[in-house]
């Protein structure tokens, strides 16, 4: 196979992989995107965890969670593919529901892809942009929170001129068991469309905990998804994931994504000296057989 072919199918495999909707596979809303770094680089375990800025994309049970207001931003190019870019914006603020002991998220995420198609290549520019709103509240008690998702999502092929748009719906519980252990449950994609097709409702569970003093967080999901990867009906997928502390600051991470290994770290710092804005910056790598690794950066800033 030329190294030309060899491009044109890796951006084709990596498109068909990290856009949730093309054309030749049908339209799909998303929700296999493991979106954010300290997520990804734990394998995708944090439907229990959900305590920082990706809170409102993973379980937006646990928004209320959080201590300060929050503003990331993510970037990556996903499996090496120049033809592929996946961009994720997202601000938090923990308390803006007050008086419903809980708070609220907005973000953006937007995934292109230029798709080589026929025997003459021709390329087509595809976009799919999602709006998410999250809101997540405590419960009396405090042990159990509560959270919803509503998504609007629109699919382009910029070339023909071609626009869909969908909505779906997300649900989100995280209970404290313990003082160090919390449960987690995500139904992704309640009443979901994407112009006249509806899609099945993925159940994700989890559980996550501190040991160590704290120092090491364990996590574990798993995922139930329709039709995949060759077997018919429902199957369970798991996601592993380790985060250690060894400073206040500085934090490791490993984890397996259906097997695939991943791996990472979080960096916090201040971003003018004391007393300012708290920077925090993740990175992200994730292991695949067949395509090149993904790398993933993203920067948080949280102030009061």
């Amino acid at each position: 196979m030329s190294h030309r072919r060899r491009a044109v199918t890796r951006a084709v495999v990596g498109a068909a992989v990290v856009l949730a909707v093309s054309a030749s596979v049908g339209a799909r809303i998303t929700d296999d995107l493991q979106l954010g770094a300290r997520p990804q680089a734990m394998g995708g375990a944090f439907i229990a965890v959900a305590d920082d800025i990706n809170a409102g994309y993973w379980n937006p049970a646990g928004i209320p969670q959080l201590d300060k207001q929050a503003l990331g931003l993510m970037h990556s190019n996903p499996f090496g593919v120049g033809e592929v870019q996946l961009n994720y914006l997202s601000y938090v603020h923990p308390t803006a529901l007050g008086f419903l002991n809980g708070g609220l998220s907005l973000s953006y995420t937007k995934q292109s892809a230029r798709l080589a198609q026929g025997e003459a290549e021709e390329t087509v520019d595809m976009d799919e942009n999602t709006y998410i709103l999250s809101l997540g509240s405590q419960l009396p008690g405090g042990s159990l929170s509560l959270g919803a998702n509503l998504k609007a999502l629109t699919v382009a092929e910029t070339d023909e001129g071609i626009t869909r748009a969908g909505t779906a719906f997300d649900v989100g519980v995280l209970y404290q068991a313990t003082e160090d252990v919390t449960v987690g449950l995500m139904l992704r994609n309640l009443a979901a469309r994407l112009g006249d097709e509806n899609f099945p409702t993925d159940t994700r569970v989890g559980i996550a905990g501190h040991v160590l003093d704290h120092k090491l967080r364990l996590a574990a999901d798993y995922a139930s998804k329709e039709d995949v990867e060759g077997h018919q009906g429902t199957s369970w997928q798991a996601h592993l994931g380790a985060e250690y502390w060894l400073t206040d600051t500085f934090a490791l991470r490993l984890g397996s994504d259906k097997g695939h290994m991943t791996a990472g770290f979080g960096l916090g710092f201040q971003l003018f000296g004391a007393g300012s804005p708290e920077g925090i910056l993740d990175y992200s790598y994730r292991q695949d057989d067949v395509l090149d690794y993904t790398h993933r950066f993203a920067l948080s800033v949280l102030w009061e």
